[in-house]
């Protein structure tokens, strides 16, 4: 059978202090984000060579010791940072391959920054809480269950300021069961619908 992503979403409750954390790990990803976006465009200006997802994510820790507010932050939230800036950047010169309205990647304002990605870890769900790592455990709302192999974690702040869990599973995929009745629909102009 061949696997496909799936991705499930509930809704979470964290309490009072819990949002404050998670807001400043929000603010501190944004400020990474447009740093790492400054870096490459000073490196091109500078060196003419383009910056990978690689280097910039060996840039974190030297990051971390400069701004010691990024400690709370869980260290594969920023290294999703580092990729979502690289997949601007390439979809960018894509766009310019393509000789498209490119549009520059731009920076973002902490209002524009509303998820939190934790690619492998950092995370364990047990019946109705979850724990996220520098956070704590919170009220997790299940409305159905999960299938699959849990890949990827995203938590997102909506514009009211809920949050959300959203999994990423891999999901094996099911084909419906042949049908030998077929029906074919004509839409028309005299007629709506013709079966």
């Amino acid at each position: 059978m061949l696997a496909m992503m799936k991705t499930f979403k509930y809704r979470i409750y964290p309490n009072k202090l819990q949002r404050r954390k998670l807001g400043i790990i929000l603010s501190n990803c944004c400020f990474v984000y447009n740093h790492i976006i400054e870096t490459r465009k000073n490196i091109w200006e500078q060196e003419k060579r383009s910056v990978s997802k690689f280097e910039t994510i060996n840039m974190l820790p030297a990051l971390k010791k400069e701004n010691q507010s990024l400690k709370v932050c869980h260290s594969q939230t920023l290294q999703d940072v580092c990729v979502r800036v690289d997949r601007a950047f390439k979809n960018f010169f894509q766009r310019c391959k393509l000789k498209e309205n490119p549009g520059y990647p731009r920076f973002r304002s902490s209002q524009r920054y509303k998820s939190l990605t934790f690619p492998q870890s950092g995370y364990k769900l047990s019946g109705k809480k979850i724990h996220i790592s520098k956070i704590g455990e919170m009220k997790i709302v299940l409305h159905r269950p999960i299938v699959g192999k849990i890949k990827i974690l995203v938590l997102t702040r909506d514009i009211i300021g809920k949050w959300w869990a959203s999994f990423s599973c891999e999901v094996e995929k099911n084909s419906l069961p042949v049908n030998e009745r077929s029906v074919g629909i004509d839409l028309g102009l005299t007629h709506f619908a013709t079966l």
